[in-house]
């Protein structure tokens, strides 16, 4: 989400950089415009007539009205992504609306994701509304955990979650850092829900400053931030693990930096830098440990596409930051609703027809030990739970494998058939259970199983502990959704609770 004057000599190291100027400009900067005129261009005017290969695999008991629309918003990005998401490109989305689904759908990954990018008992542990990662038989998974088309987050989660899509169809998701994968969906996501009203994207960018960056500051106010402080940011994230990307921080700070490049470079350098970095993998950077960092190789590729090191780029990074601030101090964050009511053409999409369902990994089947073929990988319909899906190999147990977050594991660089294997060593932080870390003081959360737990502070850490509290029904309590930000108001718990920004939502939490 994210422009034409330029040339400042930094030092004698530092080569010459295009850079944000402070001319007047209804977007903040030169570049910003020149990255609002790039989406105008990359937006097309009309798409391809060909189906993309996509299937949905649809929990019975969802809201078929809100999945059709939500499945014409999908099939209208994979339209949208076209140049660089080939059309034969094999995408499963997996769709939960209704909780009563809840088991039905939990097997349905187990059956249909990649060993360790997928456990059960994430649908408890994360707050995410969808996700993406790779599924056994080689197509580009996406679950979608909930529709909320009135939210607003409607529909600027489905676009990030399928520029995933467009990035992990050119490159694993390991070899990207954190700001660069979850920053260019965050800025992809927000820009083309906006790509017809320059007020409706102007409104995005200022909740990616006023909101994201704030969190990404700490405790320094980020209104008084020098650039170097947003160039140090860029610096310590290039070795921050994949499976620990920060949300909102990583990912606001990410869309700025995306942003510049957009403003500076265009899309298509983007696309052809993440094109080149699985090439430029080294062997020696491979490593099974949960907290895999991206190889190094990623900044000659960066350096090749952009002819700037990944250092110089981000003096520019810090400067347009900066002056992006300064401008979104004065601009006033809309409503969903306003902004529906006054721009109605920017929310619609053409009508796509949706393809039929396909054999997939993760789809269900009618007969145990059936076998068949799934992007010309063998699939066995086997019992998960309760239920029969299609699955390239035995599915363990739902607490066993690794919690993942968005799009963290390593894509399969082939889908051939797999022996079962251990489960890996975890750190217990990372399990989610009796035990883990929790981020929301007071949250209730059920299990599969039908226990409840509740998140508290033990020894200084907030962590997720049995309790023979029923899960509170009599009103508002700590994690729940809210609307109103800093709206105070008494809680269930006996306690005040605050409407207040958490990992990108607006949710309850205890009032200090």
């Amino acid at each position: 989400m994210r422009k034409v004057l330029w040339v400042m000599v930094f030092s004698l190291t530092t080569a010459f950089l295009p850079q944000a100027n402070a001319a007047s400009s209804a977007l903040g900067s030169p570049i910003a415009e020149k990255a609002w005129n790039e989406l105008q261009k990359n937006s097309p005017k009309s798409f391809s007539k060909t189906l993309p290969n996509v299937s949905f695999v649809v929990a019975p008991n969802s809201d078929h009205e809100k999945v059709k629309i939500a499945e014409n918003q999908m099939l209208f990005m994979l339209h949208y992504y076209e140049k660089y998401i080939p059309a034969k490109t094999p995408v499963t989305i997996w769709i939960w609306d209704a909780e009563k689904d809840r088991a039905w759908y939990d097997a349905a990954i187990r059956a249909g994701l990649t060993k360790g990018s997928y456990t059960s008992l994430n649908l408890d542990a994360r707050h995410d509304s969808g996700t993406s990662g790779p599924s056994q038989d080689g197509s580009q998974g996406m679950e979608l955990l909930e529709i909320e088309l009135v939210s607003d987050q409607y529909p600027y989660v489905l676009y990030h979650e399928l520029t995933h899509i467009s990035q992990t169809s050119l490159v694993s998701g390991k070899n990207m850092p954190c700001w660069v994968r979850e920053g260019m969906a965050t800025y992809n996501g927000f820009a083309i829900e906006s790509r017809v009203s320059q007020p409706v994207y102007i409104n995005a960018m200022t909740r990616i400053i006023q909101r994201g960056l704030a969190y990404a500051a700490g405790e320094t106010d980020y209104k008084t931030t020098k650039p170097q402080f947003w160039i140090d940011y860029f610096k310590d994230n290039e070795t921050r693990p994949i499976s620990k990307c920060k949300q909102p921080q990583d990912y606001a700070t990410g869309a700025m930096g995306i942003q510049y490049l957009v403003g500076m470079y265009g899309f298509d350098k983007i696309y052809k830098f993440l094109g080149g970095l699985d090439a430029a993998w080294k062997p020696e950077c491979k490593t099974d440990s949960a907290d895999i960092v991206p190889c190094s190789s990623w900044k000659n590729v960066f350096t090749k596409t952009f002819g700037v090191t990944p250092e110089n780029a981000y003096v520019g990074f810090g400067a347009f930051i900066v002056e992006q601030i300064a401008w979104a101090q004065k601009q006033k964050i809309q409503t969903e609703d306003l902004l529906r009511n006054k721009y109605p053409q920017n929310y619609r999409v053409p009508e796509f027809k949706a393809p039929a369902p396909q054999i997939r990994a993760g789809a269900p089947c009618t007969k145990e030990n059936d076998v068949a073929a799934a992007n010309k990988v063998k699939v066995t319909c086997m019992k998960v739970s309760d239920f029969l899906f299609w699955s390239v190999s035995p599915v363990v147990s739902s607490n066993q494998g690794q919690q993942s977050s968005d799009n963290n594991a390593p894509s399969q660089t082939t889908a051939q058939p797999q022996a079962p294997m251990p489960a890996p060593t975890q750190n217990p932080d990372e399990v989610f259970g009796p035990g883990g870390i929790c981020d929301i003081e007071g949250q209730y959360l059920p299990t599969e199983k039908g226990d409840v737990l509740l998140c508290k502070s033990t020894a200084g850490k907030l962590r997720w502990a049995a309790t023979s509290d029923p899960l509170p029904t009599n009103g508002i309590y700590p994690g729940m959704k809210c609307e109103t930000l800093g709206l105070a108001i008494p809680g269930a718990t006996g306690k005040n609770v605050e409407c207040t920004l958490s990992n990108g939502k607006n949710v309850w939490i205890y009032k200090n």
